[in-house]
């Protein structure tokens, strides 16, 4: 029995040793009462206190872990509809292909552009893109701002209904909207009164349809013989330049169309003109084509 425990100290000692240099925890003296009451039992023998010894030493060495669970894939989780998606930007489009989403509001001279624009479509040709028009004989930045029941209203139509231009620029969906307004306005009103009604206008059209780009398009000049009183192209120069000031200052577009069509002495060229021996203010469609010309390479290139 006493070799047995000399024995068996001796394999605690090495045991021991080799616990720490596995980086275990010393043996505490409730692991040695543990081996010492298997040892005084009879009939040990000394592959049985081995055993023992070396049954503790691993259990300090290397103490049971928590099974380790297996990885699983998680399933896609689904996206939350209701959460804003990143959206790519859209190209900008060039070419005829920009006024696609464009209106253009005008009096007859804008009605002329859109005769013209009808008629090189049908031959096939791609003229303005895919842009609407809202015009209508002598509508102007004042009556525009009239109620519908006016009795004097000239506000264009669209599916044969009258409708107001704000009302008119949403329901076509524009993004842009081109304005040649004025010649019925310039000789007939004061200018400070006829700009109130332009910024009025356009904001009501801002406010219908947010985030829409404004051009403003300059009066069209007036053939040299068909000036008369206070209509003559002096007068219109003048309001034109109220209304590239009032979009310095609200941040429209001013497009410059008068400068285009005037001949050496400012007035409308007549080889631009469809009416020369009536009111000499309408475009032919060399002048409709100078125009769309101008037009398509300042914004559309």
């Amino acid at each position: 029995m006493k070799r047995a425990i000399s024995f068996a100290l001796v394999v605690l000692v090495i045991a021991a040793g080799f616990a720490g240099c596995i980086g275990s925890s010393k043996l505490s003296p409730a692991d040695v009462t543990e081996a010492s009451a298997e040892w005084s039992s009879e009939g040990v023998t000394e592959e049985t206190l081995l055993s023992v010894i070396m049954t503790a030493v691993t259990t300090k060495a290397n103490p049971t872990k928590a099974p380790t669970k297996k990885a699983t894939t998680a399933a896609p989780r689904e996206e939350d509809s209701s959460a804003p998606q990143a959206t790519a930007p859209q190209p900008t489009k060039t070419g005829a292909a920009f006024f696609d989403d464009a209106v253009f509001v005008g009096d007859s001279v804008t009605l002329g552009l859109k005769n013209t624009a009808t008629a090189q479509r049908n031959a096939g040709k791609k003229y303005l893109g895919k842009a609407k028009f809202l015009c209508s004989g002598s509508l102007s930045y004042t009556n525009s701002n009239w109620s519908l029941d006016n009795p004097k209203s000239v506000h264009p139509k669209i599916k044969g209904k009258k409708v107001t231009i704000e009302d008119g620029v949403k329901s076509l969906g524009a993004k842009k909207v081109f304005i040649m307004l004025g010649m019925n306005d310039f000789a007939a009103f004061d200018n400070d009164k006829v700009i109130k009604n332009a910024v009025s206008l356009v904001n009501k059209i801002s406010k219908k349809s947010p985030g829409i780009q404004v051009y403003i398009q300059s009066v069209t000049p007036i053939t040299a013989d068909k000036q008369h009183g206070g209509f003559n192209n002096q007068k219109l120069d003048a309001f034109n330049r109220r209304l590239q000031a009032m979009c310095e200052q609200h941040g429209w577009t001013y497009v410059d169309i008068n400068s285009l069509l005037r001949d050496e002495n400012g007035n409308l060229n007549p080889a631009y003109c469809s009416d020369p021996q009536g009111m000499g203010i309408h475009m032919a469609q060399k002048g409709c084509d100078k125009w769309v010309n101008y037009l398509t390479s300042t914004f559309a290139t």
